[in-house]
């Protein structure tokens, strides 16, 4: 039988081609293998790379002030004024906490380790090192984020590194958390980020020690306008350039026109409801100490006792000598009186207020050291303040100890909020109102109980005020 050349040449062809396809089957798998085996070796050899950069000396020494509280403390005000905008850091008021000169020696110790979880953050994103290796290994220190104790540490890392910023926050994202790829894992160390703000703990923590940073925020609702906003421009001139003692020197005429424009201002201000929010939280707790930053008389107006209140900036209605020294001071209504002078020593009068080339008043400061001295606070209520004054932060930031709960309410982040337990981005009398809900005070506010008008409590007066 004679055979067809060209079905000879198929037949031939299809073995050659099922050979091709086996010997490439075959070729793919060991490549594979071989390319597991590489990664392997590759893994182990960047860990191994990893661990020796991690042994350094800068490095060890950054994972020891976070892993020890006394070494930490040591490094709490560097790290404050390292985030904080150096424009705010310059001036008296922050002498008291300007560190050492080995606080710079440790923080570049502590960029060291950072920069070392930036490039860890790259090798996790290149999928060179499987997690569980990296997470074993590295995830402690920079864990220290979700440490109660380590707020400063929070503030730091989110203006100065806000790659890492990033990584940490998305990482507690519930859509990670549900796939269990989340690097970083703070309940593992006893750290439970953002379990504190919940209606149980604010109940219990605003019938104890509860500390109030109160800001300009607080009395917008009354018409008065923030320093740090474009209403708060007068006649061209920033209050950053007036209120300054320099400029009442230079020019005292001057800064007496604005003050008479501020006093008249505050005088026809009434107090807001978050005013009387605040006198409500001061009625439920153990103990209480209100810090506001205002200037104005609306805290007293709206019942708020003296022994609860510290004017850390001053009080603009206030007249006090500008002769060191002079201890002369009054509440007089000045009028239009261009150039006020002492009754003592004959030295120009100036507002009562504390400026920015100045350092606070003696005894003010004092006052809140000893309130938080005295123990942790329960609560702490960061409200309608941009908080970027270094003693501000500082108290904020140690006032919660432990086991306090931190509660910023502000209509814009600051930067204070990475460091905060809770956030409500509502204007201050919103915000206090769903706080003061949340505590579990009776009534915020109810128009159908009026027998609550009759005790004169600060509730019935916000009855009346809704």
């Amino acid at each position: 039988m004679q055979i067809d050349p060209w079905t000879h040449y198929q037949t031939v062809s299809d073995v050659y081609k099922n050979w091709i396809q086996v010997a490439g089957v075959i070729g793919a798998v060991f490549i594979y293998y071989k390319w597991l085996f590489e990664r392997r070796d590759r893994s182990t050899q960047v860990l191994f790379e990893l661990e020796t950069r991690f042994s350094g000396e800068q490095i060890q020494k950054g994972a020891a002030l976070l892993e020890q509280d006394e070494a930490y403390r040591g490094i709490r005000f560097a790290l404050i004024k390292a985030a904080l905008p150096a424009d705010e850091v310059v001036g008296t008021e922050y002498s008291a906490h300007s560190g050492n000169s080995g606080d710079d020696v440790d923080l570049k110790s502590l960029d060291t380790l950072l920069r070392f979880y930036v490039l860890l953050l790259g090798i996790r994103e290149a999928g060179q090192v499987p997690d569980s290796s990296l997470g074993s290994c590295y995830r402690y220190w920079l864990a220290h984020y979700f440490n109660p104790c380590r707020r400063e540490f929070r503030l730091y890392i989110a203006e100065l590194f806000p790659t890492l910023h990033r990584w940490l926050s998305r990482d507690r994202n519930w859509w990670k958390r549900a796939r269990r790829k989340t690097f970083f894992s703070p309940e593992r160390f006893g750290w439970q980020p953002g379990r504190r703000f919940s209606r149980q703990f604010i109940r219990r923590a605003a019938r104890g020690k509860v500390f109030v940073i109160a800001g300009a925020g607080v009395s917008v609702g009354s018409g008065i306008p923030t320093y740090r906003g474009s209403e708060g421009i007068w006649r061209n001139f920033h209050p950053r350039k007036l209120a300054t003692r320099k400029s009442f020197e230079q020019d005292p005429g001057l800064i007496w026109e604005w003050y008479r424009e501020r006093r008249s201002l505050v005088r026809s201000a009434q107090p807001n409801m978050a005013h009387h929010l605040l006198v409500a939280l001061a009625e439920q707790a153990s103990e209480f100490l209100l810090v506001t930053q205002n200037v104005d008389d609306l805290h007293e107006r709206a019942g708020t006792r003296q022994e609860h209140l510290v004017h850390i900036h001053g009080e603009v209605l206030r007249n006090r000598c500008s002769t060191p020294g002079c201890p002369y001071v009054d509440w007089q209504d000045l009028g239009e009186e261009k150039d006020p002078r002492c009754s003592r020593c004959k030295g120009r009068l100036r507002p009562g207020v504390v400026w920015f080339d100045e350092d606070y008043e003696p005894g003010q400061k004092e006052r809140v050291e000893r309130f938080l001295e005295a123990g942790p606070c329960d609560l702490v209520v960061v409200v309608g303040t941009s908080a970027v004054f270094p003693d501000i932060v500082d108290w904020a930031l140690r006032a919660p100890g432990d086991n306090g709960c931190l509660v910023e309410i502000n209509t814009n982040e600051t930067y204070l909020t990475p460091a905060a337990d809770g956030v409500l981005r509502q204007r201050a009398e919103v915000g206090l109102k769903k706080l003061v809900r949340m505590s579990g005070f009776r009534p915020v506010p109810s128009k159908t109980a009026p027998n609550l008008k009759e005790s004169g409590t600060a509730a019935a007066q916000l009855d009346e005020k809704t």
